[in-house]
């Protein structure tokens, strides 16, 4: 609900994100102008594109967890292997 002030709507009421944290650091000047040619080329924040990439990762993490899970399953299921040396 936007904040009304007199007669007039606030109008950063309107744009709430959510975001109320803080976050600085130091990056190479490279990484910077990646982030920010990608930021341009999709109409994005700096912090929207911050977003994408931590989301992605996660989905990345989760798949490649899911995978590896799956492997040790399998590995794990395969009857005992018949040694001819013993």
């Amino acid at each position: 609900m936007p904040e009304v002030i007199g007669e007039k709507v606030d109008k950063r009421s309107l744009r709430k994100t959510g975001r109320t944290e803080q976050f600085a650091t130091r990056v190479s000047k490279e990484w910077l102008e990646k982030v920010k040619e990608i930021a341009g080329k999709e109409n994005l924040k700096l912090v929207e594109v911050l977003e994408k990439m931590l989301e992605i990762y996660e989905k990345e993490q989760r798949t490649s967890n899911f995978k590896e899970t799956m492997k040790e399953k399998k590995l794990t299921n395969q009857p005992p292997s018949k040694n001819p040396s013993k």
